[in-house]
């Protein structure tokens, strides 16, 4: 027979919702103990309002995670990972392109995008001003888009990485910034560590690319 082993979900070593609670009320308890040997007058309204605020953060606590548990990735916020015709003829997916690299820089584009020569630019200048390995990976998206229009970055621009063509429309569905011109910084993971649209100066790639590299993220739109 076939025994199927569930894992069970990770809840941590200690309950936030508990904690949360405990150093709460014991933060009011003190405050009062304290004021009263002080000999501060507090007003039952005052006391009453006291512990409104403090049964407010009750719910907070529940909602947060569990101190030790692991945190749960979205999967919206997870690049696709679609696999795609390259401008070289081959077939490959963002995730071999990115490898084992520490982080991948994605230029999205849409056909015949005036965006396309600042990406490179960008690009060139922040990955000479970061320490580690990266991987770039350009794609071109769009209903109309065609291997053609690929081609065609890569022949006018001389762009040595791969450059995809998103045909089914699978990778830009998958995008924060949704169907347009954008540059994203993607961590190890496969996570969107940080997206701009249609463009991104160097000196916030740069940024962008430090702090996925420590494990944060620059931008608002990875948490769509």
């Amino acid at each position: 027979y076939v025994r199927a082993i569930v894992q069970e979900p990770d809840s941590g070593f200690a309950s936030s919702g508990l904690w949360l609670t405990l150093t709460t009320m014991g933060s009011l308890l003190a405050f009062v103990v304290v004021a009263f040997r002080a000999g501060l007058p507090l007003p039952p309204p005052i006391l009453a309002a006291l512990l409104v605020l403090a049964l407010a953060m009750v719910p907070l606590g529940i909602v947060q995670d569990n101190l030790g548990e692991e945190a749960v990735v979205d999967d919206s916020i997870r690049l696709g990972d679609p696999s795609m015709n390259a401008a070289s003829g081959i077939i490959t997916s963002p995730s071999e392109v990115m490898g084992d690299a520490d982080l991948m820089l994605v230029s999205v584009l849409m056909p015949g995008s005036v965006n396309g020569a600042d990406h490179l630019k960008e690009f060139e200048v922040a990955m000479a001003g970061y320490n580690g390995d990266v991987a770039v990976l350009t794609v071109i998206i769009g209903e109309e888009a065609l291997i053609t229009d690929a081609i065609s970055y890569v022949e006018r621009y001389n762009v040595t990485w791969p450059v995809l063509l998103d045909a089914t429309g699978a990778f830009a569905a998958s995008l924060p910034t949704g169907e347009a011109d954008a540059v994203l910084v993607i961590d190890r993971t496969g996570r969107v560590s940080s997206s701009a649209s249609p463009v991104q100066a160097y000196t916030e790639l740069g940024d962008a690319m430090s702090a996925s590299q420590r494990g944060g993220t620059q931008s608002a739109f990875a948490y769509l």
